[in-house]
């Protein structure tokens, strides 16, 4: 087993210091302590957490990048968006919209090569494979 640390702990931290004005700065300055804080304390793995996915779709994407280069001995868990996505919605606007999410987080997971990515799935485990059978199809 090893023991990692998610940059929620330093989201957390930096909302309630109220030390920013805008989320994807929150989000890129959360991620680099988290990472610091991994190597300075030899934790291995760190799960990085961008919701909402604005870093993702800004000109901040490539600071990012940059950021999870600056530590290649850490191993990335990637946290899938999450805020107003859901797999277990009968709307087929919200489901084609998560998807869509889902596979373009994926894309970025393959790009910075991590190993992980983690979706929050709460619905009946079925439904979830025959979902993710339909897209990987």
């Amino acid at each position: 087993m090893e023991l990692g640390i998610g940059s929620i702990a330093f989201i957390y931290d930096s909302i309630i210091h109220g030390k920013f004005g805008n989320s994807i700065d929150l989000l890129l300055y959360s991620i680099e302590k988290t990472f610091q804080f991994a190597e300075e304390n030899d934790l291995k793995i760190c799960e990085i957490i961008l919701d909402p996915p604005e870093v993702l779709l800004s000109d901040s994407k490539q600071k990012f990048i940059d950021l999870c280069d600056l530590f290649p001995l850490i191993k990335k868990q990637f946290h899938a968006p999450y805020a107003y996505l859901s797999l277990c919605t009968r709307n087929p606007w919200i489901l084609k919209a998560t998807i869509e999410c889902y596979v373009k987080a994926a894309r970025y997971v393959r790009k910075l090569e991590l190993k992980f990515i983690q979706f929050i799935l709460e619905m009946q485990s079925s439904y979830i494979t025959h979902i993710m059978e339909l897209k990987i199809n």
